[in-house]
This record gives C-alpha cells, structure tokens and sequence, in this order.
C-alpha cells in the first residue's frame, strides 16, 4: 500500500504533464508508427487515454445537452397544452377560429419557439453523440434511435411554423410521444451505465 506522500507524488507527476492537443498526439503517434516508434511514442504520451478521455468528456457534454433540451421542450409543451386547452377546448367543433388574450399568445409563441430550438438542440446533440461513439455500437445504436424517432416531429414543426396552423393538434401528440421514448431511453442509458 502506498502512503500519502507517494500518492501525492504521483498526481503531482501527471499535472507537470504537458497538455497536449489530441490531434497533434495523433498526428506524432502516425509519425512515430511510420518511424516504427509507435509503442514506445504511445507508451510516453498515453495518446490512447488521453483520446479516451476527450472522447468521454464530449459524449457527457453532449448527452448533458441532449437532456436539458428534453426538459426545455418538455417544459413548451406543457405551456403550449395549457394554453391550447383554455382557448381551444371549449370552442364549438366547427370553428374555424379561437380568440386568445394577446398575454396568452406571447406565452403561446414564446413557447413553440422554446419546443423548436428543444428539439432542433436534441436532434444536434443526438448527431454528435452517434459520430463521437461511431466505435461503441450499442451507443451508436441508441442515438440513431432517438434521432430517427425525432424526424416526425421535425416534419409536424416544420409544416405549423410554414404556415399549417392545423396541424398543431398534431404536433403537440407527435411531440408528447417523441418526449417520452427519449425520457425512456435516457432511462435505460442511466441504467445502462450504472449496471457495469
């Protein structure tokens, strides 16, 4: 067993470590394989590890990300549903049309803006995690999935910020679905993950 003053030997060895920049070490580990350098170059550099962690690093960021953005859009769909319900709820099945407050619409508006950049920022993030974990194939697997099971919704927001007001009803469905396959496969990651 080691005692404290090793322990903190050690730790002071690796912060004196240069920081290098991943691309760099693997632009010196493609040299040093062409040299026929390549396991003493990795060995020194840990260039494995040191891409490992960045790899680690930018999967929790976006995973993060993907997960504020569920709950930013979870959050416009339960005001746009409020708002929706109160005005459009009690209107007779053959109108065409429901008149809102203007202080309800500017909840209403701010809220579909808040479900659109929601779901654009999950989507984003759901691209990035499947080419950051391309070499981990039930990760891959899983952010294919959810980026796959978004398009629909993408296509109903699309066609009510077009001009298709009709088809809010729908969206609103698409949208409470999509968020709950996410918020079950966030789940299943944190299961995932913690069941190592």
């Amino acid at each position: 067993m080691r005692s404290s003053k090793q322990n903190t030997g050690s730790k002071s060895r690796r912060d004196k470590q240069p920081n290098l920049d991943p691309d760099l070490l693997l632009l010196l580990g493609n040299v040093a394989e062409f040299l026929g350098l390549a396991e003493h170059a990795q060995r020194i550099l840990q260039t494995d590890k040191r891409r490992a962690k960045t790899r680690h690093a930018r999967v929790d960021r976006e995973w993060d990300k993907f997960k504020r953005a569920l709950n930013d859009g979870r959050a416009a769909l339960l005001a746009i549903q409020a708002t929706f319900a109160r005005h459009f709820n009690d209107a007779p099945t053959d109108a065409i049309a429901a008149m809102i407050p203007s202080s309800d619409f500017e909840i209403f508006q701010s809220a579909m803006g808040q479900l659109r950049r929601a779901i654009w920022t999950m989507t984003d993030a759901t691209y990035a995690l499947e080419s950051i974990t391309s070499s981990i194939a039930p990760e891959t697997e899983r952010f294919f999935k959810i980026s796959n099971i978004g398009k629909p919704v993408l296509d109903v927001l699309r066609e009510v910020f077009s001009g298709k007001p009709n088809r809010l009803e729908k969206l609103l469905s698409v949208a409470d679905q999509y968020f709950i396959k996410c918020s079950q496969m966030v789940d299943e990651r944190e299961r995932w993950l913690h069941d190592i």
